[in-house]
């Protein structure tokens, strides 16, 4: 789409514009709006058959990189898990639309992968066996480099 069709359609529906935020996992932003936008329609594109709403949001946020967040429960992270993240100095981090939203001296991402997938699960059991003591050792983690 080009960036007047889209901003075309922005403009038109503005009621769009505040969908978009409401599931997605980073601040809105012109930009980001855009790229739930476009990982929305790619999973509508490739869906096969009828597709509820839920299950085309849920289908737009699997694989990795944070944007979109599942519909479903809430989850908490395992106290395991946050008291491995407590263990990193200033690192501090917050679950925000089922992902792991994190901070470090100026430096804030998510976990590649959103906390209901298996993915984060196995995320999770990495940092608790290996106790990273560093961001940079939790970090590869969080980004599913390990």
């Amino acid at each position: 789409m080009s960036d007047g069709g889209i901003d075309s359609l922005f403009a038109n529906h503005g009621e769009l514009l505040d969908w978009l935020d409401v599931i997605s996992v980073r601040p809105a932003r012109p930009s980001t709006r855009e790229q739930t936008f476009q990982r929305l329609l790619a999973a509508w594109a490739t869906s096969k058959g009828v597709v509820t709403l839920r299950q085309l949001i849920n289908s737009a946020s699997t694989g990795p990189d944070a944007l979109i967040g599942p519909i479903g429960e809430s989850v908490e992270i395992s106290q395991e898990l946050a008291d491995a993240l407590h263990a990193i100095p200033d690192f501090s981090f917050e679950v925000r639309r089922n992902h792991l939203a994190f901070a470090y001296r100026g430096i804030t991402g998510y976990a590649a992968y959103h906390c209901l997938s298996d993915e984060f699960a196995e995320m999770e059991a990495a940092i608790i066996a290996r106790r990273p003591s560093t961001f940079g050792e939790l970090h590869q983690i969080l980004r599913g480099q390990v």
